[in-house]
């Protein structure tokens, strides 16, 4: 299958002509048909229109996943604006922030944790946006009525395609960043769509599909993977405005969900709910499982609860969408060791991060890849610093990400560049030691950090969440992980959690999880003046 010339509007429109009368979407017990999609958008595009929103207009899409969300997302592409994917957990301070940094000139604001929390203050908020800012519009479901709008009747029907190339670009996305700011990633319709494309056929996804859309649409796995990889195919959106595990179960049980994507810790969150046994998930046929590393452990955990469910792994990042996964004909072992094979079209190779040369099958370095997926640079690069080296001469997007490529082309991750903790001098890999510890049967799932240490520099720490506290015993643990890791490897200190930390993405909130474990290490240490690090 080669690569398609197409804009993301006009796959939509595709979609509206082929399933009309279908069921595109669900969300809050409204369902929506790909025809009323299509009208809804037409209206909504109408509206921005009218405020002065046109091709190339850049527009923030602030707020949880929602019909309305999807609306006006799809009414900016038909517009030819480009809509700013924003994370709807910003606070305040780090919405202003990536609204200038991405010179962001309309705001569509839906149903988001700061403002439930201080309503009045979004007025207050556009003094601060900067210069160019031009307006906002509030898209929060009591405020924009879609259904009502549906029979309003006015705006101008069918409207005439904005005359537009698949390489502009289609919208912004970030990265998600802790202490420092996002980096705001360019996409074209080219490289989302045909992303999509191909994700709906390798994941074998079509009509007869309803997803649990639990990820947030603005990251780059649920955009992709779940929204525009239906519309793809016709597949129905059953929306969810964020992640609840009971949430989640409610919604696949009452819908028949044949699709559940999410990461690692999703999943986890499910399985350690006490109502999960009281739902049925036997409707369910695929997880995509992405955005972190997985143990087999963890996957023969899931398999075993969702018995029906075809598990594949994804690999893929804001820079470059989704660049791996399993075919659906892959064995259980595959799926347990890599994360499957590069997409069509995308070339994917193993680098030495400091020579720069490229590596054989079953050596380790850093994964590098280039085709039609990577994005077209940061915007505004001048402010990005070494950010904006991340595609080098040759076209190669730098990952950051440590793999290997094995003889049959599977690509396994083994770690970050970065994601180094250094003890006393030495180099230690956290997914090797975790690795070790997902050995022992008492631990569900397991993150190994790197704390502060006035002597060491950096102390290592395990993070736990227990299956079975019952037989968990760190003595025992700790006697199993000296038989097969140096001792300078091995833990200082094993910290149990009920469930770590999380981002709105499900993904695991990092820099939380060390500033909670190194309050818990510097507790046993209070007598020691020297433990005052601020994370």
């Amino acid at each position: 299958m080669g690569l398609m010339e197409c804009r993301i509007d006009e796959l939509f429109g595709n979609a509206a002509r082929r399933f009309g009368r279908e069921t595109a979407l669900v969300y809050q017990e409204e369902s929506y048909t790909w025809e009323e999609l299509d009208i809804l958008s037409d209206r909504a595009a109408d509206r921005l229109e009218g405020q002065g929103v046109a091709k190339g207009s850049r527009v923030g899409l602030w707020g949880e996943n929602s019909a309305a969300w999807v609306v006006v997302f799809l009414a900016l592409q038909k517009l030819g604006a480009v809509p700013a994917l924003l994370n709807f957990n910003f606070q305040w301070r780090e919405l202003e922030q990536v609204v200038r940094i991405s010179k962001i000139q309309w705001l569509c604001y839906g149903s988001a944790p700061a403002l439930k929390k201080d309503p009045g203050r979004m007025e207050m908020a556009v003094n601060r946006f900067g210069e160019g800012f031009q307006g906002l519009m509030d898209i929060r479901e009591e405020s924009i009525k879609l259904r009502e709008m549906l029979q309003d009747g006015s705006g101008q029907g069918t409207r005439i395609p904005v005359s537009s190339d698949c390489r502009d670009l289609a919208c912004l996305l970030y990265t998600t960043g802790t202490s420092m700011a996002p980096k705001c990633v360019m996409h074209s319709h080219y490289s989302l769509v045909n992303n999509a494309v191909f994700t709906a056929e390798r994941i074998r996804m079509d009509s007869k599909d309803r997803i649990c859309v639990s990820q947030p649409l603005f990251h780059v796995f649920g955009l992709i993977t779940s929204f525009l990889a239906a519309v793809c195919c016709g597949a129905k959106l059953c929306v969810l405005s964020h992640f609840g595990s009971e949430e989640i179960l409610q919604c696949v049980q009452r819908h028949g969900c044949t699709i559940l994507n999410g990461v690692p810790t999703n999943f986890i969150c499910m399985l350690s709910n006490p109502a999960f046994y009281r739902y049925k998930t036997e409707s369910l046929r695929l997880s995509v499982i992405g955005g972190a590393n997985i143990s087999a452990t963890q996957l023969d955990y899931i398999r075993e609860a969702f018995p029906t469910v075809h598990i594949m792994r994804n690999y893929g990042l804001t820079e470059g969408c989704n660049l791996c996964n399993h075919e659906y004909s892959d064995s259980v072992k595959a799926v347990g060791r890599s994360v499957g094979k590069p997409y069509p079209w995308i070339e994917l190779a193993i680098q030495d991060p400091k020579e720069r040369r490229f590596l054989p099958p079953g050596e380790r370095g850093e994964i590098v890849v280039r085709g039609y997926s990577v994005m077209k640079g940061y915007f505004d690069s001048k402010g990005c610093g070494q950010a904006a080296q991340a595609i080098d001469q040759e076209g190669w997007l730098h990952t950051g990400d440590l793999g290997m490529v094995d003889s049959e082309g599977y690509v396994s991750i083994v770690g970050r560049l970065k994601d180094i903790i250094i003890r006393g001098g030495e180099n230690i890999a956290p997914i090797e030691v975790s690795k070790e510890i997902q050995r022992y049967e008492p631990i569900l799932d397991t993150l190994v950090i790197g704390v502060p240490h006035p002597v060491l520099g950096e102390e290592v720490v395990a993070c736990l969440v227990l299956e079975s506290p019952q037989d968990y015993s760190e003595p025992e643990l700790r006697s199993m992980l000296k038989a097969r890791l140096a001792r300078y490897k091995i833990p200082a200190f094993f910290l149990v959690y009920d469930r770590f930390p999380s981002k709105p993405s499900g993904k695991v909130d990092m820099l939380a999880l060390q500033k909670d474990a190194y309050a818990k290490v510097s507790s046993l240490h209070k007598d020691d003046k020297r433990y005052g690090v601020k994370l």
